[in-house]
C-alpha cells in the first residue's frame, strides 16, 4: 500500500501495517491527518512498535515520555516519607506510581479494591511530596460530605505535620480567610456551590475521593471541578465503572481532557463496539489506552492475609398471604403502568413510571408494611430477625444494609422488642463518626445502615457478618457496602448474606446485578471478555415486569 506524504513523496507500507495503524489510530484520524492531543502522547510508543524502522522527527521529549509511561515505577525509599505507618509493599508501590505519574506530567486514577488503603496511599504520597518541597500550593481534596471528618482524622493519625482545614458550614468563607493549611478538605456540593471561589485558587493537587461522584459529565460538580486550577489531579475510586463506559470517560475527562477523545468519538470507537457488539479487540485497545493512568489491585491479588469472604444468596419463600399480596400488587402495578405508558410517548416519563412500578414490587418483597399493609406478615423480615437473634447469641457483630430507611425503622423496632442493642445510620444521622466508634468499641452488636449513606467511607472491621436485606440494581454498590467490613484490619472471616424473595422481582434484579458486574470487572481487573448491555434502558426495565420467574 502506498501513501502520499505532504511533500509529495510516497510511503510504501505492507497492508498488515496499514491495518494495524487504522485499528490503533482510527479515532485520531482527522481529514486524513493523524492528530494526537497532548494527553495522548502515551500512544507514541505504540506507533513506534508498529513502524520500528521509521525515524522520529518530532520533539524527542514527547517520545521519551511515552516510553517512560510504559515502564514500571521507580521504587523510592519509604523512609523518606516520614509517615506514621508501615505501608504494605503494594501500598508503597502505589505511592511510587503516583510519583511516577507526576514526573511524567500526567494524572491518574487509583482504583484499588475497597479496603486496600487508597486514603493511606494518598496521604503518604502527599507527605512524601511535602518533604521533597513539591507542595508549593495547598492541596484540595474533594470528598462526599459524610467523609470530611474521616479524612481529617486520617491526616491527624498518619501525618499530623500536614495542617488540614475543612471548608464547610455557614461561615466557611470567612473562616478560610484566617486559616493556614496545607490540605483543604471540602465536599462535592460545596465545590459546585462556591465554584467562583475555587476558580480563583491555585492548588498543587486536586484529589477526588469516591470519584464516581462525577460519573455524569453534565453535572454541576463535574463542570465545576474541571474549572479549578491545579498542577496535578488524582481520582480515587474502587468502582470507576458502575453502569457503563461513559462513567470511565467522565473520570478521564476530568483528569486529562482529551485523553479518551470527545464523548461522541469515544462512544463511536469504544463504547458501542464494546457494550453492544462485544468487541474483544476494542476492549483490549481501551485497556491499553488507559493502562498507564490507572492502577487497580484486587484483594485476592495483594491482600493475601485478608480473611476469607463467603457470600451466600439466601432465597426466602413467601407465606400464602404475602404471596397473594405480592401477586395483587404486581397485577395492579402492571395495569396502572400500561395505562400510564399509553398516555405518554415521553421516554423519560415512561421510565419513571416503570421504576415506580418496580419500586412497589421491591417494597412488597421487603415487607407489606412499607405499602401500608400491616396485617400481612413479611417472611423476609421474620427470617432476618431470627437470623440476627442467633448471630448475636453467637457473639457476632452484624451490619444490615437496606435502601429503604423505612425498612430499617421496622427492623429497629423489632430489635427493640428483642432487646438487642443496635445503631442506626441514615442520611439524617448527625453523629456519624461517634456511632461508628461506638460500634467498633463493641457498644452494640447490630448496625442498621442505609445503603446510600453507609456504602462508602466507613471502617467497620468489628463486623464479621453483612446482611443485604434487599438487592440493589448494581452489584458495585453492594460490594462497596460489604467492604465496610471486609478490609484491611479485619481479623475474622466475613460472611455476606443476600436475602432474596423467591419467584419475585428480586431474583431478576440479582441476575441484572450479575450482568452489570461483568463490564466493571472487565475494565477494573483488566480482563478481556465482555459483551452485554449494562445500562438500565426502558426496554430492559420492562422485561423485569414481564415475568417474575427466571
Amino acid at each position: 500500500v502506498s501513501l502520499t506524504l505532504e511533500d509529495g513523496k510516497l510511503l510504501l507500507l505492507p497492508a498488515e501495517k496499514l491495518i494495524k495503524l487504522t485499528e490503533e489510530f482510527g479515532d485520531a484520524l482527522t481529514n486524513g491527518s493523524l492528530t494526537l492531543p497532548y494527553n495522548q502522547r502515551n500512544r507514541l510508543s505504540k506507533l513506534e512498535d508498529i513502524l520500528p524502522a521509521c525515524q522520529w522527527d518530532g520533539e524527542i521529549e514527547h517520545l521519551e515520555m511515552s516510553r517512560a509511561l510504559a515502564q514500571e515505577p521507580v521504587l523510592i525509599n519509604q523512609e523518606d516519607c516520614h509517615i506514621n505507618a508501615t505501608l504494605r509493599p503494594y501500598q508503597w508501590l502505589g505511592v511510587c506510581w503516583l510519583q511516577h505519574l507526576k514526573q511524567a506530567h500526567v494524572n491518574g486514577l487509583l482504583a484499588d479494591d475497597m479496603g486496600l488503603g487508597k486514603t493511606l496511599q494518598t496521604i503518604s504520597h502527599l507527605r512524601y511530596a511535602y518533604g521533597k518541597g513539591q507542595l508549593n500550593n495547598p492541596v484540595l481534596i474533594v470528598v462526599p460530605k459524610s467523609l470530611l471528618h474521616n479524612w481529617e482524622n486520617e491526616f491527624k493519625k498518619f501525618s499530623p505535620d500536614l495542617n488540614t482545614f475543612i471548608y464547610h458550614g455557614a461561615h466557611r468563607k470567612k473562616a478560610i480567610e484566617a486559616a493556614s493549611y496545607d490540605i483543604l478538605l471540602t465536599s462535592y456540593q460545596l465545590v459546585a456551590n462556591d465554584v467562583a471561589y475555587f476558580e480563583h485558587q491555585h492548588f498543587s493537587w486536586l484529589i477526588l475521593d469516591e470519584a464516581q461522584a462525577i460519573k455524569n459529565p453534565k453535572t454541576r460538580s463535574h463542570q465545576a471541578l474541571k474549572s479549578i486550577n491545579a498542577d496535578h489531579k488524582l481520582c480515587l475510586s474502587g468502582t470507576p465503572i458502575e453502569n457503563n463506559l461513559t462513567e470511565l470517560w467522565a473520570l478521564f475527562d476530568f483528569l486529562m481532557p482529551g485523553c479518551l477523545g470527545s464523548l461522541s468519538s469515544f462512544k463511536f470507537h469504544f463504547q458501542k463496539p464494546i457494550e453492544q457488539e462485544g468487541s474483544h479487540k476494542k476492549l483490549a485497545q481501551l485497556l491499553e489506552r488507559i493502562g498507564p493512568f490507572m492502577l487497580r489491585r484486587t484483594k485476592e491479588a495483594v491482600a493475601t492475609d485478608l480473611p476469607k469472604k463467603t457470600t451466600i444468596q439466601q432465597t426466602i419463600d413467601f407465606c400464602d398471604s404475602q404471596a397473594r399480596f405480592y401477586d395483587n400488587i404486581k397485577s395492579d402495578a402492571c395495569q396502572t403502568l400500561q395505562d400510564q405508558l399509553e398516555g405518554t410517548q415521553n421516554a423519560g416519563e415512561q421510565q419513571l413510571f416503570v421504576l415506580s412500578a418496580l419500586m412497589k414490587l421491591r417494597q412488597a418483597c421487603c415487607d407489606p408494611a412499607l405499602l401500608g399493609e400491616d396485617s400481612v406478615p413479611s417472611a423476609k423480615r421474620q427470617y432476618c430477625n431470627e437470623m440476627v437473634t442467633e448471630l448475636v447469641a453467637e457473639g457476632r457483630a452484624v451490619l444490615i444494609f437496606s435502601q429503604f430507611t423505612s425498612m430499617l425503622d421496622l427492623l429497629a423496632n423489632d430489635l427493640k422488642a428483642l432487646d438487642i442493642p443496635y445503631g442506626l445510620l441514615t442520611g439524617k444521622t448527625q453523629n456519624r463518626q461517634t456511632l461508628v466508634d461506638r460500634f467498633q468499641a463493641g457498644d452494640f452488636p447490630v448496625f442498621l445502615i442505609s445503603l446510600k449513606a453507609g456504602g462508602v467511607g466507613l471502617n467497620l472491621t468489628r463486623a464479621d457478618t453483612v446482611i443485604h436485606y434487599d438487592p440493589w440494581w448494581n452489584s458495585a454498590a453492594e460490594a462497596q457496602a460489604t467492604d465496610r467490613a471486609h478490609r484491611i484490619g479485619q481479623q475474622n472471616a466475613v460472611f455476606v448474606y443476600k436475602l432474596i424473595a423467591e419467584n419475585t422481582i428480586e431474583e431478576k434484579i440479582a441476575q441484572l446485578q450479575a450482568n452489570k458486574a461483568q463490564l466493571g470487572n472487565t475494565i477494573n481487573q483488566q480482563a478481556q471478555d465482555t459483551g452485554t448491555h449494562f445500562s438500565l434502558k426502558l426496554e430492559e426495565l420492562l422485561l423485569l415486569l414481564q415475568d417474575d420467574t427466571l
